[in-house]
């Protein structure tokens, strides 16, 4: 007899929970169709504006894309323009530091800016020395600073500060610092 109360619970026209999940599928699949496509009656007024609408976006993004490529390509020749004066400012270092510093260039193999100091320095203290080299090193520093942003082939983040037979007095380091290399000279 128990298996007869079950059997009948299952025949009681009672949907399974399959059944049940069928029906939520197709009345919120038909749901969902009907909310995006409410706007595509058969009304010839309402096609007219939905075609005004669409013309007015395409006109909308034709305008944002170009000036989006015309913001782009001012901003380039920004960056190409602050890269000449950089070369230009590193060239009329030697006239602006009043000797001390004879030679100023930036190298795009390295991607090094270069400060060859007067070997007239070298004849000062170990502090001294360390002291004129650091400051050299700034000056690169803050022209790179003052004349960014530059194009993304220019990367002139490090700074080598050298002599003028080319042995290297100070450099950037590998964490951005200034490296003292000329102790002990």
């Amino acid at each position: 007899m128990p298996n007869e109360s079950r059997s009948s619970n299952n025949n009681n026209n009672s949907p399974s929970p399959l059944m049940w999940l069928a029906i939520i599928l197709v009345i919120g699949g038909g749901y969902l169709f009907s909310r995006t496509h409410s706007n595509t009656s058969s009304d010839p007024s309402n096609k007219s504006v939905n075609t005004e609408q669409v013309s007015k976006n395409k006109i909308s993004e034709k305008k944002k894309t170009s000036e989006s490529k015309a913001i782009t390509a001012k901003r380039k020749q920004n960056e190409k323009t602050n890269y000449q004066r950089y070369l230009i400012a590193l060239k009329k270092l030697p006239q602006t530091s009043e000797g001390s510093i004879t030679h100023a260039y930036y190298d795009k193999n390295y991607g090094t800016t270069y400060i060859t100091l007067n070997n007239e320095i070298l004849n000062v203290s170990d502090a001294q020395l360390k002291s004129a080299v650091h400051n050299a090193w700034n000056i690169g520093e803050n022209y790179y600073d003052k004349y960014s942003p530059m194009p993304d082939s220019v990367t002139a983040l490090q700074v080598t500060v050298q002599d003028e037979s080319g042995n290297r007095l100070g450099h950037t380091s590998i964490m951005g610092n200034f490296k003292y290399d000329a102790s002990g000279k």
